[in-house]
């Protein structure tokens, strides 16, 4: 046995709590994955890996609710001068819906489990697209002048009533009204889904986050199996990074 078989068991040992044998790297008659630490380890990284892949898919949603607005949001400030008043209404329909859609999807996201910074991060964008639709007084004034009200909910609501009113007086103001209404919308929306966004770069820690956890677990899992590695072979480079994943888990809130 070298001095590296040595340290390695003896590491072992300092981390479950136990004593390794020198020569079979083994703790007692059990194997390391049966240890009370080691199987604590996992719990933590399982857990923590369980709430990523909720926050994931939870910011996966808004980032996809986020992208429809934003395309709403470009179709609106793109209709032509002819659009007829059936098609008008269609697309501020279409609009106020796929608005409160990214709401929602937005306080869904902040309210599953995980960070202070996951939640801060969902009601930022609440709070961008909310600001969107009330930036200034062209914003609210087409707002207005379409029938369209911004609730104390931070969701949208269309008068039909009011917004076909408008389209007997003025049909080229509503399309204007529409066009500053969408293009407000879908600049915001952009900048939250950009990489440099706070959207964008929150979604790339995650991310980075759950493929780090994901790492450990496997990690966990080789020094789990770990017998006692034979000389030059690539089980002791596994064993070392399992039981560097293992540490870490130990001494980190990862």
């Amino acid at each position: 046995m070298n001095i590296n078989d040595f340290a390695k068991a003896n590491a072992v040992a300092l981390y479950l709590g136990s004593y390794a044998n020198p020569q079979t790297g083994s703790t007692g008659n059990t194997g390391l994955s049966a240890q009370p630490g080691f199987q604590k380890a996992e719990k933590r990284i399982q857990a923590q890996v369980d709430v990523a892949t909720a926050q994931l898919s939870s910011f996966g949603k808004l980032k996809s609710s986020l992208s429809e607005l934003q395309s709403v949001g470009q179709g609106l400030a793109g209709l032509a001068s002819a659009t007829t008043p059936a098609a008008q209404k269609a697309a501020a329909n279409q609009f106020v819906s796929a608005f409160n859609a990214a709401i929602d999807s937005a306080k869904a996201a902040a309210t599953v489990a995980g960070d202070a910074a996951a939640t801060q991060s969902a009601l930022r964008s609440i709070k961008d697209l909310v600001h969107a639709v009330n930036a200034n007084a062209a914003t609210t004034g087409a707002l207005q002048q379409l029938g369209i009200n911004l609730g104390s909910n931070g969701k949208l609501a269309l008068d039909s009533r009011s917004f076909e009113a408008a389209q007997k007086t003025d049909p080229a103001a509503v399309t204007r009204s529409l066009a500053v209404v969408g293009k407000q919308v879908a600049d915001a929306s952009t900048q939250e889904l950009a990489m440099d966004g706070h959207l964008g770069l929150y979604l790339s820690a995650l991310a980075q986050r759950s493929s780090i956890l994901k790492s450990q677990q496997g990690m966990l899992a080789s020094l789990g199996l770990y017998t006692r590695p034979n000389q030059g072979s690539s089980t002791g480079g596994s064993y070392d990074l399992g039981l560097a994943a293992y540490r870490k888990s130990l001494l980190s809130g990862w």
